[in-house]
């Protein structure tokens, strides 16, 4: 009776050990699958970072030939003589505002941050030379970290513009 006991028993873990290995197999093949399927959502990520990354620039395209046909507007439009009070380009939100919208059609990949590159690209056709560009990049970067936030450009805003008109 112990032989046939230990038979049953012995038969009963090969079973056991068969059915272990089927379902090591049906979760190799599973795994084999995610991976599969991770890969794919890999790809598809990475070509929605390049859709991304085209639309970014795109968008800082648009916003340079906006700013260009405002700045045209402002110089082409025709004052009249009708007293409308202060002037709104002489508002601390007006120049504010004209630095975060020179910012943003500067900031090429919409980081929020300006590296020397960006300047130098967003400045291309401004007439200052590739040293006043630097100069007025390491003139606006006031904590010396190799970027310009958009708080110092605004900060620094003025020294923009005075490299701007002194061209």
């Amino acid at each position: 009776m112990i032989k046939c006991f230990q038979l049953a028993l012995l038969l009963s873990n090969r079973e056991a050990a068969v059915s272990l290995e089927d379902e090591i197999a049906q979760l190799k093949a599973m795994n084999a699958q995610l991976e599969g399927e991770n890969t794919q959502c890999k790809g598809e990520n990475a070509r929605l970072k390049g859709e991304n990354q085209q639309l970014k620039g795109e968008v800082a395209q648009y916003k340079r030939e906006a700013y260009a046909l405002d700045k045209k507007f402002q110089t082409t439009k025709v004052h009249s003589n009708v007293d409308e009070g202060p002037a709104m380009d002489d508002t601390p939100a007006a120049h504010r505002l004209e630095a975060q919208v020179r910012f943003q059609s500067i900031d090429i990949n919409g980081d929020g941050i300006l590296d020397a590159l960006e300047l130098s690209a967003g400045l291309c056709d401004s007439g200052l030379t590739d040293t006043e560009i630097e100069a007025l990049f390491f003139n606006l970067d006031s904590n010396s970290d190799n970027q310009v936030s958009e708080a110092e450009f605004i900060d620094g805003h003025h020294a923009f513009i005075k490299a701007s008109q002194s061209n």
